[in-house]
């Protein structure tokens, strides 16, 4: 079993709106729980890379755990994605983007059609890990790579927590919005 810390207050900026979220601070535990299995098992795990990266690699361990991978090889820029189904997550290796205003721009596009979608991004030029919700805007967790597997899975199912409170935020904005 792994241990990690999540953040406990944060306080975020979405389209020019304030929103603070007080979270009390979590210990995120990876075991392989009834739940966690079930979660695991439900969802679709679209990965977004390059054939031969260290995310390719890692697809084959995660073929074992997870109820169905997609892996989709981007040799070019991806294109966008527009999710229908809510039990997916998308993992994303921003190393495939030409820059990291590419990755970031992309990002945000996908939050914006996709809110409900869990995203997870990977990249081996991030000093740290973050499980915490401090890049809401753009990720639910993000991943310095190489990581074990473990610590991806687990990343992965953080992110799909860590989703819903983008959501509260979402929605707590768009109620401000509407006020305004």
């Amino acid at each position: 079993m792994h241990s990690y810390m999540a953040a406990s207050k944060v306080s975020i900026n979405l389209a020019s709106a304030q929103v603070k979220l007080d979270i009390p601070l979590t210990r995120i535990q990876f075991n392989d729980d009834a739940a966690k299995a079930a979660v695991k098992h439900n969802t679709t795990l679209y990965i977004m890379s390059r054939t031969g990266s260290y995310i390719w690699h890692k697809v084959n361990f995660m073929l074992s755990d997870w109820g169905r991978v997609v892996f989709n090889d981007c040799s070019e820029t991806p294109s966008m994605l527009f999710f229908t189904n809510r039990s997916n997550v998308l993992l994303v290796d921003v190393d495939i983007f030409k820059s990291l205003d590419d990755a970031i721009d992309w990002l945000l596009e996908f939050r914006l059609h996709n809110p409900t979608i869990p995203v997870v991004i990977t990249s081996d030029q991030f000093t740290y890990n973050d499980l915490s919700i401090q890049r809401m805007a753009i990720a639910d967790a993000s991943v310095r790579t190489p990581s074990s597997i473990d610590f991806l899975i687990g990343s992965v199912l953080q992110a799909i927590e860590n989703n819903k409170l983008y959501q509260k935020a979402v929605s707590a904005n768009q109620r401000n919005t509407k006020k305004a």
